[in-house]
């Protein structure tokens, strides 16, 4: 009778801490969705697949030349776009930095920008629904018009 208690006890601090795991990170990703004084969101989405590559390492961030794959959140105000993954926002456009986004098919949307340090630049691949319309509207907003990704949606070398 003793083995099984334990493992009862195991198994339930097991799931304790994956469910606090869960929660702590949602919080973090959260906190993308935090607007500033007179901002209006305009959209968001959470639970996104997102995969990250730098060109640069940052402390608790991204590594040079690695790719990431993670849950993410994208959010969309009047004035910047950012997307949070379980690492905090990791990339910020606004009109301190601007950026590029562009639908290349199947639900993926591409996304040229920094990380809000400024230190390293970055590509996002995004698995978002109707990601011609979250293209649109970030280029509408945060394109610089120096572009980074070619017309026929292939993603240039820009490390």
């Amino acid at each position: 009778m003793q083995p099984f208690i334990a493992l009862a006890i195991t198994i339930g601090v097991l799931i304790v801490f994956r469910l606090a795991l869960h929660l702590g990170q949602r919080h973090i990703r959260r906190q993308a969705f935090v607007a500033q004084d007179g901002e209006m969101l305009i959209r968001q989405v959470d639970n996104i697949s997102v995969r990250i590559m730098s060109n640069a390492s940052i402390a608790g961030g991204p590594v040079a030349g690695r790719i990431i794959q993670t849950t993410g959140a994208m959010v969309l105000f009047d004035s910047r776009f950012v997307v949070a993954t379980n690492q905090g926002p990791m990339l910020e456009m606004s009109s301190e930095f601007s950026g590029e986004a562009r639908a290349v098919g199947g639900r993926r949307l591409v996304v040229l920008g920094k990380h809000p340090t400024g230190r390293a630049d970055l590509r996002l691949e995004i698995i978002v629904d109707n990601e011609e319309e979250w293209a649109e509207q970030i280029n509408a907003r945060f394109h610089s018009g120096e572009s980074g990704l070619k017309t026929t949606g292939e993603i240039k070398q820009f490390f």
